[in-house]
């Protein structure tokens, strides 16, 4: 059995997270996802992920902090910066 592409998604927004992990799920990928980036350090070293979409403005610990950390221990992660906020 073929493992499916594993996306993680960090995003303060319950809503946007809801909504890109079912669209993701749809297309066939694995999709989890926080809404705190301190969290998702956590997680980051629990399993593989394929792609992370990570938001800007993450209160606790923003997208840019998370990309470096993750890069640090992953130069070669994909990864997708986004942000909802119309003035970045």
């Amino acid at each position: 059995m073929e493992e499916r592409p594993a996306i993680y998604i960090v995003d303060d927004e319950h809503r946007m997270c809801h909504s890109l992990e079912a669209l993701l799920q749809q297309f066939g990928f694995s999709a989890e996802f926080t809404t705190s980036g301190t969290r998702a350090l956590k997680d980051f070293g629990k399993r593989h992920y394929d792609l992370f979409l990570l938001d800007i403005g993450i209160p606790d610990l923003d997208g840019f902090q998370l990309m470096d950390a993750i890069l640090k221990r992953r130069p070669e992660a994909a990864i997708i910066m986004m942000t909802g906020d119309a003035t970045v």
